[in-house]
């Protein structure tokens, strides 16, 4: 994986927090870009995750550009991210939880997931190539999903 942090400046407060909070961000190998990410890449290469999308994420394509939005504080605003790629004509897709997933008798059930969650998952997924074992990679088992049958 190549990672990208757009819409981060050097010398903004999102950045400083980042440094603040993770040990050596600054260091980190990753490309950062000030500009959005529809400046960055190519409309057409860009497919953002968003649990509102109607499509889900079947395969991951060296060749796209998967965007994992999220917001610096702690609300979730429903559909925030489906109306960024409506507004500027990118793809949007969704994990497959429920096609590979199924829930427990318990749990929250929750499927909105932090950006180093969905991170995690993705990167089990590029290795395994098992949406089933990389979703359960990064989701919380108080989440209570387990893998389907898939027959």
């Amino acid at each position: 994986f190549d990672l990208t942090f757009s819409s981060l400046k050097r010398d903004g407060r999102i950045y400083e927090v980042c440094d603040e909070k993770i040990s050596g961000f600054s260091q980190f190998i990753v490309n950062i870009s000030e500009n959005g990410i529809v400046d960055c890449y190519d409309k057409s290469d860009i497919v953002y995750l968003t649990p509102d999308a109607d499509e889900y994420l079947e395969d991951l394509d060296k060749n796209i550009v998967y965007v994992i939005g999220g917001l610096v504080d702690d609300t979730i605003r429903s559909k925030m991210s489906l109306s960024f790629t409506q507004r500027f004509g990118c793809t949007a897709k969704k994990l497959p939880i429920p096609l590979y997933l199924q829930r427990k008798e318990e749990g929250t059930f929750k499927q909105i997931l932090t950006i180093n969650q969905v991170f995690d998952i993705l990167l089990h997924y590029q290795e395994n190539r098992d949406w089933a074992q990389a979703l359960l990679v990064g989701i919380p088992p108080r989440a209570g999903f387990v893998a389907k049958d898939i027959v």
